[in-house]
């Protein structure tokens, strides 16, 4: 009996390929105005998915941060603006950095948040 499920794509299907997914959360804090780095990791990112939140917790009044997405170093979709006790939720993909940059902060009133990622990437099982 053939059926389209059977052959190359139930060979591709059960590859010894699996998504993997890691949960992070990371409180972030800056006295400066300069971009801070609140995630890196060592994948190329293209096979990376995440879903998440960013929070700003605390700051100057009226102020807010500004997150960039990266992959390899170049910026990928539009930042996202962050308001003063306030979340985003995001979904994005192929992305490997994270960076925030506060439109206000010192050492007197750091810029401070949390971010929350559920980061999913495919990996390969070795024999």
């Amino acid at each position: 009996m053939d059926n389209k499920y059977t052959g190359e794509h139930w060979n591709n299907c059960n590859s010894e390929e699996d998504f993997v997914q890691d949960c992070v959360e990371c409180v972030w804090r800056t006295t400066s105005t300069n971009p801070l780095t609140v995630y890196i990791s060592n994948l190329d990112g293209d096979n990376v998915f995440a879903s998440g939140v960013f929070k700003y917790t605390n700051g100057f009044d009226n102020s807010f941060v500004t997150v960039t997405f990266l992959h390899n170093g170049t910026a990928i979709g539009n930042p996202i603006e962050v308001c003063l006790d306030s979340c985003v939720a995001f979904t994005i993909s192929k992305f490997n950095e994270i960076r925030v940059i506060p439109s206000a902060a010192s050492v007197d009133l750091p810029a401070e948040g949390e971010i929350h990622l559920t980061i999913r990437y495919t990996f390969r099982l070795t024999k």
